[in-house]
C-alpha cells in the first residue's frame, strides 16, 4: 500500500457548496486503484499472533489493551501509514489477508481490538456502551422499524444513504 495524501487542502464543508476533500472518492476511483488496498504479510501476521499471545499471557482484558501493550514491531510502521491515510488521505483502507480462520473468537477481538489501538482510540458506538461488537444476527428485530436496535445485529437489508459530492451520487449504508 503506498500512502495516498492529498493533493488538494481540506477545506470546511459549506452547505450547497461542492466537497473539497481528500476524502472524496467515488466507487470509479476506488476501482482504478489499490493504493487504498494492504494485503497483510506472512511477517505481519507472525506480529500479530505474537502479539495476541503476549495479551493473553499477560491476562490483559480486550478493552485494556493498548497500542503499548499491543506491541507490533512489523505491522506497528504499516498502521502508522494506514492512520495517515484515514485521517489525511482517501479516509479508507481495506486490510485483506486477515486469517480469521486460525484464532479463536476471543483471539480474533484481541486481535481487531489491538489492531484498532494502534490507528485510533476506542469510543462506544451504541447506547450499550459496546466498543467492540460481532457482526452477526443475533435478533430478528427490523433495524428499519426499531431505532434502538443495530442494523448488524438484524436479518435486516440495511438502509440506503445518498451522499452528494458535488460531482454524482454514491450510495452506502448507514
Amino acid at each position: 500500500m503506498t500512502l495516498r495524501l492529498p493533493e488538494t487542502e481540506r477545506l470546511v464543508a459549506e452547505a450547497g457548496v461542492p466537497v473539497i476533500d481528500p476524502s472524496e472518492w467515488t466507487g470509479d476511483v476506488l476501482q482504478s486503484c489499490d493504493d487504498w488496498i494492504h494485503q497483510i504479510s506472512s511477517e505481519e501476521i507472525a506480529d500479530i499472533d505474537r502479539a495476541i499471545s503476549q495479551i493473553e499471557t499477560d491476562g490483559i482484558d480486550i478493552q485494556d489493551i493498548s497500542k503499548a501493550n499491543f506491541v507490533l514491531p512489523v505491522f506497528g510502521e504499516t498502521l502508522k501509514t494506514i492512520r495517515q491515510q484515514l485521517l489525511q488521505g482517501l479516509g479508507i483502507t481495506l486490510l485483506r489477508g486477515f486469517p480469521i480462520e486460525r484464532y479463536s473468537r476471543v483471539q480474533a477481538a484481541i486481535a481487531f481490538f489491538g489492531l484498532g489501538a494502534h490507528l485510533g482510540r476506542a469510543v462506544s458506538q451504541n447506547a450499550k456502551g459496546h466498543i467492540l461488537d460481532h457482526v452477526k444476527k443475533l435478533t430478528d428485530a427490523d433495524y428499519n422499524k426499531d431505532a434502538r436496535e443495530r442494523g448488524y445485529r438484524t436479518p435486516a437489508l440495511r438502509r440506503g444513504a445518498t451522499y452528494d459530492t458535488g460531482t454524482e451520487r454514491s450510495h452506502g449504508s448507514v
